[in-house]
């Protein structure tokens, strides 16, 4: 696994391959869309990738420890993000600029 993410424009045109991940090694195990946000996550890291800018944002949550196994873009508050972990608690995330919550 590479932890790269390749992006294309609609007609399929390649546009650009972001590095997300920044452990060594890992790879995204999976993505999370709600409209023009997408969401990643791949073992204890996980954030967004700005399409627009071409930017992944790794989400910095000093509360949160451990590993993401499902997320879900809250479809009321664009800026809080559901998650639960591997312990099977839910965690109820403010996102504040993509990058802390």
């Amino acid at each position: 696994a590479e932890g790269k993410i390749s992006i294309f424009t609609l007609d399929g045109t390649f546009r650009s391959r972001l590095d997300a991940i920044l452990t060594p090694g890992a790879g995204i195990e999976s993505f999370y869309v709600h409209f023009s946000r997408l969401a990643f996550n791949a073992g204890t890291e996980w954030g967004f990738v700005d399409l627009e800018s071409l930017a992944v944002k790794h989400v910095e949550c000093p509360e949160f420890e451990g590993r993401v196994v499902s997320a879900v873009i809250d479809s009321q508050i664009a800026s809080r993000v559901l998650l639960a972990d591997e312990t099977g608690a839910i965690w109820a995330m403010a996102i504040r600029s993509a990058r802390s919550c």
